[in-house]
């Protein structure tokens, strides 16, 4: 038996292949089948390289439906019953200006590869 937090909900189904390799269900037998079949696996180029992409959903229904007598759900709700609401607190941390300016490069190079995609999308179409 297995106990986890939320790959079964909130995941990807590729978050849920080890647990079901770990339980020895069928599905967990073949990784490359499994993505192809529930992650929408398939192999992408990128900077002139293939790679592969499991970071998709596929056929959920099917996967839910050949796993639903191995998972048991609960939230919550049915387990812990005076729980109080969830709090949430933003706080503001200091930040030296070394990690800003770090912060402020990352972030102009992922808004120059964001342009250069675009670019690409929009030969490409």
């Amino acid at each position: 038996m297995l106990l986890t937090g939320t790959p079964m909900k909130n995941g990807r189904p590729s978050n849920i292949f080890p647990l079901l390799k770990a339980v020895r269900h069928p599905f967990g037998d073949d990784q490359y089948s499994f993505e192809v079949t529930f992650c929408n696996g398939r192999f992408k180029h990128f900077k002139n390289t293939r790679v592969w992409d499991a970071s998709g959903a596929s056929n959920l229904t099917v996967l839910n439906a050949h796993i639903a007598t191995h998972v048991l759900c609960k939230n919550k709700e049915d387990c812990l019953r005076d729980l109080p609401p969830k709090t949430r607190e933003y706080k503001t941390v200091q930040v030296s200006s070394r990690f800003e300016l770090q912060y402020a490069h990352a972030m102009n190079e992922l808004v120059g590869l964001i342009s250069l995609i675009d670019i690409r999308l929009k030969i490409t179409c």
